[in-house]
């Protein structure tokens, strides 16, 4: 089936060892037709966008949303996606294909919570085991968040581990890495740490799952973060992550945002860019050289009010912008929560706009 035949929706795409590239995301049938929306994955050849293949995966009585592709090392590839059911039940649900697309295993996680997995949230740990995260609900009846990273074997799907980490409010995953040391690392948002109204958070766990440490980004009023993906540097000095931010000064209301931080957590910089009206920055990567990469889409580089690709590159060792004392460095000291209402709504709005 050809995905053209519905309204698609991309999110995500990744490199494979072989020439191709993949994409993942949801497409959405036609009004006259009965059917629910159902994620689907395309292979592309990397030289010339030719596409290779295509597949429709789940839908029919249930609804999925295809979040994330993770290219494996034998040329085959996983796909992860939301799914729903007619109670209104989800789950996270995983697709294990070969090399030529044929289906190997897929498999069903559901916590006993609403289970969910927002953005990519995948990585291949070096052993070959699969990382996945998500979120959960705290409760059946509960309105808040919790975050989850499942180790799951690549053979069959089993969850090898899993860990559950938060605080009193929402805990949103976004994205995960694998480290050097065999663990993983979660980047995300989350508002359970006050004075901060919408921090971001990353998290670092050792191989078997436990929790190294967790570290906070926020700035009290007005001053709202989220995190949304992470890279590390290849001389193991430390990750950089990114997403939308409020300034630190004056401003509009959010500014592409870069932070720079040690192998254990530490702020190192924060440098920001645009902010004059809304910018989100959603993907880094870092070269072998140490050249940052940072993506996302904006407002604040163009007059006529609509949605630009955003690109920027950082040279190797690169720190103007940092934040010096006094100088815009997230504050812990400033007051609680003015715009934690308005800045989690407008992150909601986005996830119903994409899902609905």
């Amino acid at each position: 089936m050809h995905v053209a035949d519905a309204a698609t929706y991309p999110m995500h795409a990744a490199n494979g060892p072989d020439g191709k590239v993949y994409v993942v995301g949801h497409a959405n049938p036609p009004r006259d037709k009965d059917e629910n929306p159902f994620a689907w994955v395309l292979a592309l050849r990397a030289e010339d966008g030719a596409i290779l293949g295509e597949r429709r995966l789940g839908g029919g009585d249930v609804t999925d949303y295809g979040r994330g592709v993770l290219p494996l090392p034998d040329g085959g590839f996983v796909v992860a996606s939301s799914r729903y059911t007619d109670a209104a039940e989800s789950s996270v649900h995983l697709w294990r294909f070969d090399a030529l697309g044929n289906v190997l295993w897929e498999k069903d996680y559901r916590g006993e919570t609403c289970t969910l997995i927002d953005r990519r949230g995948l990585a291949l740990a070096e052993n070959g085991d699969i990382f996945v995260a998500g979120k959960a609900l705290k409760e059946p009846e509960s309105t808040f968040w919790d975050g989850f990273l499942l180790r799951v074997d690549p053979e069959d799907g089993t969850v090898l581990w899993k860990a559950t980490f938060g605080g009193e409010k929402n805990d949103f995953p976004y994205n995960v890495m694998a480290t050097g040391d065999g663990g993983a690392l979660v980047v995300g948002t989350t508002t359970s740490y006050p004075p901060h109204p919408t921090a971001a958070f990353l998290c670092k766990f050792d191989p078997e799952g436990n929790e190294e440490w967790a570290r906070v980004f926020g700035g009290g009023v007005r001053h709202a973060v989220w995190g949304f993906d992470v890279a590390a540097f290849p001389d193991g000095s430390g990750y950089v992550f990114v997403g939308p931010a409020k300034p630190w000064g004056e401003g509009g209301p959010f500014a592409h945002t870069i932070v720079r931080v040690d192998d254990a957590g530490n702020l190192q910089w924060l440098a920001q860019l645009g902010g004059v009206r809304v910018d989100h920055t959603y993907g880094v990567a870092i070269n072998d050289a140490g050249a940052i990469a940072v993506a996302g889409r904006g407002h604040s580089f163009h007059d006529d009010n609509m949605h630009h690709a955003f690109l920027a590159l950082f040279a190797p060792d690169e720190d103007e912008g940092a934040p010096t004392e006094g100088e815009g460095a997230p504050s812990e000291e400033e007051g609680a929560r003015a715009e934690e209402e308005g800045a989690h709504a407008e992150e909601e709005g986005a996830h119903a706009e994409e899902e609905g």
